[in-house]
């Protein structure tokens, strides 16, 4: 067996309003931003005022409970059926909108394992994060949330002080912000399950 050491991670979350009748700060770097579905708009709120200080990620993980159910939902229920708001039904194009807002170019996974999205979004950052800089991007309901792993060593994530944790319908995710050794056993388990 390898390395014991896992990764350890920082969690910010921002409560967002959607829709929005201000103009956001990041207007002008984002093509048709008032044509976003909430969670791209939320992603990018997140980006520009929780996450300035992460260091730009080698990789980003997209992983949002429910994926693009609710832009689809309001998609098929709408009457104009237009491919400006089909492609919002595409959950790497969330991702895309923080990759044009910060002028990168990095490699983007989008995971879907409902209802363990967030869950399964952690473990395999796990193994990813191995000497990489690895950003976790989600929304659930009106809450972007991001991880961003910070270095190996024990399984962790840390909240910064002061920060109430957002009211997620995911009650692992809550309980892994509160400890996250349930998440190390898991983690460490599927470690030995892939041999490393």
């Amino acid at each position: 067996m390898r390395s014991s050491a896992l990764a350890r991670f920082q969690f910010e979350f921002l409560r967002f309003e959607f829709p929005t009748t201000r103009i956001p700060v990041w207007s002008d770097k984002v093509d048709r931003w008032y044509q976003l579905d909430a969670a791209a708009f939320g992603l990018l709120e997140l980006v520009t005022h929780k996450c300035q200080s992460w260091k730009k990620p080698d990789l980003i993980l997209g992983a949002s409970p429910g994926g693009s159910n609710d832009t689809d939902r309001a998609f098929v229920q709408g009457s104009a059926f237009r491919p400006a708001k089909f492609v919002h039904t595409l959950p790497n194009i969330r991702i895309s909108v923080v990759l044009q807002l910060m002028s990168w170019q990095v490699p983007v996974i989008c995971l879907q394992n409902d209802p363990d999205t967030v869950e399964t979004a952690l473990v395999e950052a796990t193994f990813l994060a191995k000497g990489k800089n690895v950003w976790i991007l989600g929304v659930e309901g009106s809450t972007s949330f991001g991880f961003v792993s910070e270095a190996a060593g024990p399984l962790s994530i840390s909240v910064r002080e002061g920060s109430a944790i957002p009211p997620f319908s995911d009650k692992r995710l809550l309980s892994w912000l509160l400890d996250p050794a349930g998440l190390e056993l898991k983690t460490r388990q599927l470690s030995l399950v892939r041999g490393q």
